[in-house]
């Protein structure tokens, strides 16, 4: 649904709460009323729920005035989405004297389809002869919740193949994004003098509970190890934990200082394996340009 026809079908308003409701039956079966008449998707139902010269105003800035407008643009939002349907959970109803009170909440609109939007709104109700009616609506659009991806989105430079360059330690590595989106998948190879080469998968994540980006790492001789991941502005500072295949265990501080687009540098430091200091490493990383196509 387009943020136009969103906004203009976020108009549903609750009765008050019973401590404040006004002694007028419109006040207690308004709701009702806009649910019924949006349900049915008519526009014209909709619009008498409106004062005369009541207003619209969408999240973009957009103004209806008057019941005849009003009335178009909802005609125009039920002839897009056919079948859409109506829920609101309302915050708070601030009574402002015996004719006029004020609600604010959020409201959910699902297409026939099953596709939602959630706009806030804040609504002005008033009195007048012929019962309660809206003479103000005004909403924003209620921004979801940042995903697990959103959180990664600061790692994404990593996403491609690299290699190390003129260093005692030979590396590779390969990041991409998994499928569903809400991992950084990594594979490394690090091949180093006098040592047996050593293949890594990483899959890098979002923790919701400790609110920090965390690794896991499963390493080809059976050894593993765990990450927390954060960032002093220059560079990403990962705190390691590992275990290896006969159960001994280390910890390392991993840095990956990003030099420019193609450019990054990974130093190992403060590694200790077994109560044993080990040296640290220093490499630069290059990115590797794309394969030609044939």
């Amino acid at each position: 649904m387009s943020t136009l026809v969103l906004t203009l079908a976020l108009l549903g308003l609750s009765p008050l709460p019973r401590s404040q409701e006004p002694q007028e039956p419109g006040a207690v079966g308004l709701a009702g009323q806009f649910a019924d008449a949006f349900n049915r998707a008519d526009a014209t139902a909709l619009a008498a729920l409106f004062a005369p010269e009541a207003e619209l105003v969408d999240e973009e800035g957009n103004l209806y005035r008057g019941r005849e407008e009003i009335s178009e643009i909802l005609g125009r939002f039920f002839e897009a989405f056919p079948g859409a349907s109506v829920s609101r959970e309302v915050e708070e109803v601030r009574p402002v004297g015996p004719s006029l009170a004020i609600e604010d909440g959020v409201m959910t609109i699902t297409s026939e389809g099953g596709e939602t939007a959630r706009n806030r709104y804040l609504a002005v109700l008033v009195k007048g002869e012929g019962g309660w009616r809206i003479a103000s609506m005004r909403q924003v659009a209620e921004e979801a919740p940042p995903t697990p991806r959103d959180f990664l989105e600061p790692l994404a430079w990593l996403v491609g193949d690299w290699v190390s360059e003129g260093a005692d330690v030979e590396v590779a590595l390969s990041f991409r994004w998994s499928e569903d989106g809400n991992y950084l998948l990594g594979s490394y190879t690090i091949e180093a003098e006098g040592e047996a080469s050593l293949a890594t998968n990483q899959r890098i994540g979002w923790d919701a509970a400790d609110q920090v980006i965390r690794s896991w790492n499963f390493d080809s001789d059976g050894g593993f190890s765990e990450g927390r991941w954060s960032t002093d502005g220059s560079a990403w500072v990962v705190k390691s934990e590992l275990v290896l295949p006969e159960g001994l265990t280390g910890s390392a501080t991993f840095y990956l200082s990003p030099v420019d687009e193609g450019h990054f540098v990974w130093s190992a430091l403060d590694r200790v394996v077994a109560g044993e200091v080990r040296p640290d490493v220093e490499v630069t990383i290059v990115r590797t340009p794309p394969a030609p196509q044939e």
